[in-house]
């Protein structure tokens, strides 16, 4: 029922951007997010963080009730200062896509000549508020719609504008201008 692909191309050999799929047998989770700072600190701390979110989903939790549990185990581990951004999103049989952020860009939604982001959901990222409620949103997509989850590295990346950036308005516009319901041959 879902296509799914992905990629990462880290700054450094080792580090704290990650992405995860998982499927339950049913639906289909995934998982982006940024660890604060660099090296096998960060690879370390989201290594314990999808581990810790795949035992959730296993449990059955809503994605904003994962990322609240992950923000209170966070702070019960005190992990001197770090912060991680997350998007964690549901995807069912039946196209409903339940999604829940801390402080991480939204999902984009396109097809058919379409971008916009999905409405934010949670603007505090993991570690940086005590007692941080993240709230689940829905969404019904249509066959013709894909989803795009990117860490802030895809906003920075690109065709450089004068501001050294692609930027999200330009990420949209990319998505708006190609032939987003054109799949390979194969």
């Amino acid at each position: 029922f879902l296509e799914v692909s992905g990629a990462s191309l880290p700054a450094i050999s080792i580090g704290g951007d990650f992405f995860d799929v998982h499927f339950d047998g049913e639906n289909v989770y995934l998982a982006i997010g940024d660890v604060s700072g660099k090296g096998i600190p960060a690879a370390l701390l989201m290594a314990d963080c999808l581990g810790r979110v795949r035992a959730d989903i296993e449990r059955v939790m809503e994605p904003g009730d994962i990322l609240t549990h992950l923000n209170r185990s966070w702070f019960r581990r005190a992990q001197g200062g770090r912060f991680l951004t997350m998007v964690l999103a549901r995807i069912t049989p039946e196209g409903v896509l339940t999604y829940a952020q801390a402080g991480h860009p939204a999902p984009i939604r396109f097809g058919s000549g379409q971008a916009e982001f999905l409405p934010d959901r949670g603007f505090v990222p993991i570690g940086v508020m005590e007692g941080a409620l993240y709230r689940t949103g829905e969404e019904r997509l249509a066959p013709v719609d894909r989803i795009l989850m990117a860490t802030d590295g895809i906003f920075e990346a690109g065709e450089a504008s004068p501001e050294g950036s692609i930027g999200m308005e330009g990420i949209l516009a990319e998505l708006r201008s190609s032939d987003t319901n054109e799949r390979p041959a194969g």
